[in-house]
């Protein structure tokens, strides 16, 4: 990691849960999946439960738990950027948040988009 200051995203600090229903409302298919495979692909939203700290990233969801290190790179009005240590590789990747008023954001899942809602704030 840099040897520079930490930012922090106050914004972020707490913990969101993925918002299954605005994410499934939006999502936009292949045309050739089949309608059990979406169904399928579908029921995974709105169980991932994310915290953020000022360093770590603590993902749960059923029986999968994970805490990364991650840093704030950049943040504007309505959006900030960060890179997170990915937990299976190690290798840093970036990632765009993008924030709808106080208590939602999104993240690009490549040409769709996860929701998130917050359900608590960092004490």
């Amino acid at each position: 990691m840099p040897t520079h200051a930490r930012k922090t995203e106050k914004r972020l600090l707490g913990t969101w849960r993925s918002d299954g229903p605005r994410t499934v409302r939006e999502w936009r298919f292949r045309p050739d999946i089949t309608r059990k495979k979406r169904d399928k692909f579908l029921a995974i939203f709105g169980k991932l439960r994310v915290t953020y700290t000022p360093r770590f990233r603590r993902w749960v969801m059923d029986d999968y738990r994970n805490r990364h290190r991650y840093e704030v790179l950049a943040s504007d009005s309505r959006s900030v950027a960060i890179r997170y240590e990915c937990p299976t590789t190690g290798e840093w990747l970036i990632e765009h948040i993008v924030f709808d008023g106080t208590g939602r954001y999104w993240i690009p899942l490549g040409y769709n988009r996860e929701w998130f809602r917050r359900i608590s704030r960092a004490v």
